[in-house]
């Protein structure tokens, strides 16, 4: 191809390129807007409003797309902040009131005489009352042993207990008390060896006496709550009875999570369940989602076998 007719084809290339720029051009210029809210088409010659790259028709819609607050029920223009696990959102100004010590929403609630802060929502159904409390824990083992197969015969003391008696008994040294539930054992371990006929020790056999199994639980906790409380430190009660090896915070806490958000699911409790879900704790909420898996994956037989093995990992 000789220069001429190369410059040619080159101009005609150049012509049908810049055709076809203009074209594209025109078809994004004129491709219509649709409201984020409404969803109409918003006509070419309308004005209206652009925020966080969302269109919106008028003013109407543009508030409709604001967040409401849970607590005022007012729409927020200035941000806010949402909980972890979405159950609520709290407007700038809302952020300012104390938490609910229960359900973490900033509220205008009642003070109790240690501080504590509870939300009107809780307040209706905080258990305080001893036998009240008592005749929730029978209920929640009854469910959890018929139920979910997670149940123990020995006896277990169970008892309301203050923020400061239950971060005392935990024996933690924080000075940071978020405690709301606590489970001990205590025995008498008594240490036999046998021997051979040269004196030499050949075995060693564990003999327990005096075993006692308590569970305390934060006072006034509302109800679903408290009933969630008790499951997990079920939950661990059982892990003692049957794998007293282990000693992995992360798989003690992470199966006791489990078998409570098993007995949340049981009552189709979605809003507890966001909560264990979405913990960023490495040790329960990690330790949740690792025992989750294997449950899944394995099923409960798989998840028992897991156990054992991590028992008797550590015995050895």
């Amino acid at each position: 191809m000789n220069l001429r007719k190369y410059c040619f084809f080159y101009k005609i290339f150049l012509i049908l390129l810049g055709t076809a720029c203009v074209f594209a051009a025109h078809l994004i210029a004129e491709e219509p807007l649709r409201c984020n809210t409404c969803k109409k088409l918003i006509p070419s010659d309308r004005e209206y409003i652009v925020s966080q790259n969302k269109c919106y028709c008028s003013r109407e819609c543009f508030v409709q797309s604001l967040p409401v607050c849970t607590i005022c029920g007012k729409r927020s223009f200035t941000g806010g902040i949402y909980a972890l696990d979405h159950s609520f959102f709290a407007c700038p100004e809302c952020m300012k009131k104390p938490r609910c010590f229960a359900c973490q929403i900033p509220a205008d609630g009642q003070k109790l005489p240690d501080g504590r802060v509870l939300c009107p929502g809780c307040t209706r159904t905080a258990v305080v009352d001893p036998v009240r409390a008592q005749s929730i824990f029978n209920e929640v083992r009854d469910e959890m042993r018929f139920s979910l197969g997670i149940g123990t015969n020995h006896p277990i003391f169970f008892s309301l207990a203050t923020p400061e008696m239950l971060h005392k008994l935990s024996g933690t040294r924080s000075n940071f008390i978020n405690e709301q539930g606590l489970f001990k054992y205590e025995a008498e371990v008594e240490r036999v060896s046998t021997r051979d006929f040269l004196g030499r020790k050949t075995g060693e056999t564990l003999y327990k006496k005096g075993e006692t199994s308590r569970i305390y639980v934060l006072d006034y906790l509302p109800k679903l709550h408290m009933q969630y409380v008790i499951a997990h430190e079920l939950a661990h009660d059982w892990m003692t009875a049957h794998y007293p090896g282990i000693r992995d915070p992360a798989v003690k806490e992470g199966f006791a999570e489990y078998i409570a958000w098993r007995y949340n699911n049981f009552h189709k409790r979605s809003s507890l369940n966001r909560r264990i879900e979405t913990n960023p704790d490495p040790v329960y909420g990690e330790g949740f989602r690792r025992i989750r898996r294997i449950a899944e994956r394995d099923g409960f037989e798989g998840l028992k076998r897991y156990l054992e093995f991590k028992s008797k990992q550590n015995q050895k």
